[in-house]
């Protein structure tokens, strides 16, 4: 395999090219030459904080350019950095502090310590403008360092860690599933995720710009995308569908976007075609995962043909589709989907779950299919699937018919007890729920919801995936309220 730039000689050479360029827009514009003096500055502060090459940190920060300027300080320094979504319970955060070797906290609210770990609080950044340490600082970190633990969703079961050294980090840059924007304008999700660390990274070693809005309420964040420029957004279904009601527009709203992601689960027609006549036409719809990024890719043109799919399999990775035997299934069948790509990890932070990589390839849990038009249709994840009186049905089956009915705007399904289904249910609008209960058995019968709970929002995590484990207990909440289409649930205790 030939050697690859590491990240952060790649924004060495930003710096270089344009040092008066944007590195940084918000309330207030950094350039690459001021993010080069912050990134020193940081770098004194965590080293006089006992910060050390090898060192796990936590980095558990809001949605700001400090992140951003933490992360590339702590990778410099030789530190392996956790991004940790904010944990309420402290008990959690101990726990999975401890279970990945956390010896500091890089923070900006103290809320986020734990007892017996040191608390590096950061709330600020600031700098002389000739600080050299991101050139100069005694230790170097080598490609086969590790650089960072990013943490998987934690949807199903305890939240596991994907560890990438700084070579496997540039590497998955360079898969390069950004477009061909010269110097692209980027905000991304929550800088938690490694999905939007990578692309805020891209936008620098490109010389573009992470645009961070004051928030992602629909006023601050509709008028930040006008006002710089942003060519790139990375947005769950459920965000988007709570903003375009908001639009009162016909025609593409942001001329300047390329590229509108929607990531973290497969969004709806209606949702794609009203994305395309108020946001922009510029959809791409992924397959992707935190262990191996992104296998497959659909563009704008791909979903207009195949609206389901997430298009044909990277030329870089392979997928197997196999039963639950372990052998290979015929084209259209659906089964689980083993995945292969360049420089993808040997397994887990601390051999979590080793049966999840097997011989070379990463068992994904993910129910799908490769399509006889050769396009990859991912239908779920197989712990999802709910048995019902005997049955096996995946829940998307049925949120995508309830998601069709009037009013409705998202869906979730759970099991009640063995025999039948509840559903949280989001509306747009006021919800005629006889015709919805009535049209939902017409077509589901036995996997028809015998429970509707009215919802604001569906629990969702940091990537807009639904927290399926809470699904029940959220329903037994205040912010869930009891529907009974025809009087007492149906055979519900």
């Amino acid at each position: 395999m030939q050697p690859v730039t590491l990240l952060l000689d790649r924004i060495r050479n930003s710096i270089a090219r344009d040092a008066e360029a944007p590195a940084l827009l918000g309330p207030a514009a950094i350039t690459y030459r001021n993010l080069r003096a912050l990134i020193g500055s940081t770098m004194r502060g965590l080293d006089q904080a006992g910060v050390r090459p090898g060192q796990v940190v936590a980095l558990t920060m809001g949605q700001t350019p400090m992140h951003l300027v933490a992360f590339l300080a702590l990778a410099r320094m030789g530190a392996i950095s956790v991004s940790v979504p904010g944990i309420e319970r402290v008990e959690e955060r101990a726990e999975l502090y401890r279970r990945f070797g956390v010896t500091a906290v890089v923070t900006d609210s103290e809320s986020n310590g734990v007892p017996g770990i040191p608390l590096i609080v950061a709330r600020g950044m600031s700098a002389r403008g000739d600080e050299d340490d991101l050139d100069t600082w005694p230790f170097v970190p080598s490609g086969d360092m590790p650089m960072r633990i990013g943490l998987t969703s934690g949807t199903v079961g305890v939240r596991k860690g994907v560890e990438q050294t700084h070579e496997e980090f540039a590497r998955r840059l360079d898969r390069r599933f950004y477009g061909d924007d010269p110097m692209p304008r980027i905000i991304p999700p929550s800088l938690h995720i490694t999905a939007s660390l990578t692309i805020a990274c891209h936008a620098l070693v490109k010389g573009g710009a992470v645009v961070f809005p004051p928030s992602y309420e629909a006023t601050a964040l509709f008028s930040t995308i006008l006002r710089f420029g942003v060519t790139h957004m990375i947005m769950p279904p459920a965000h988007m569908a709570m903003l375009l009601p908001l639009l009162q527009v016909e025609t593409p709203a942001f001329p300047s976007l390329t590229h509108v992601r929607l990531l973290g689960s497969t969004p709806s027609v209606a949702l794609m075609d009203d994305v395309r006549r108020k946001f922009s036409p510029n959809i791409y719809v992924p397959y992707a995962t935190t262990e191996m990024g992104v296998i497959s890719i659909a563009t704008p043109e791909m979903l207009l043909a195949a609206p389901a799919s997430s298009g044909p399999v990277a030329a870089d990775a392979q997928v197997r589709v196999v039963g639950e035997d372990g052998r290979d299934l015929p084209a259209g069948t659906p089964g689980e989907l083993l995945v292969r790509v360049p420089a993808m990890p040997r397994g887990y932070h601390g051999g979590a779950d080793p049966e999840r990589f097997l011989d070379g390839w990463y068992h994904s849990r993910d129910l799908g299919y490769i399509g006889s038009d050769g396009m990859l249709y991912v239908q779920g994840r197989i712990d999802d699937v709910i048995n019902v009186g005997g049955r096996k049905v995946l829940p998307g089956y049925v949120e995508k018919f309830i998601g069709e009915q009037p009013a409705v705007r998202e869906a979730a399904v759970f099991a009640i007890d063995s025999l039948s289904l509840g559903a949280l249910v989001a509306a747009n609008g006021a919800i005629d729920w006889r015709a919805l209960d009535a049209a939902v058995r017409q077509r589901l019968g036995i996997f028809a919801p015998r429970r509707y709970y009215e919802v604001q929002a569906l629990p969702r995590n940091a990537m807009g995936k639904v927290r399926r484990p809470e699904l029940l207990r959220f329903a037994a909440t205040d912010a869930a309220t009891l529907r009974h289409p025809l009087g007492p649930a149906r055979g519900a205790p």
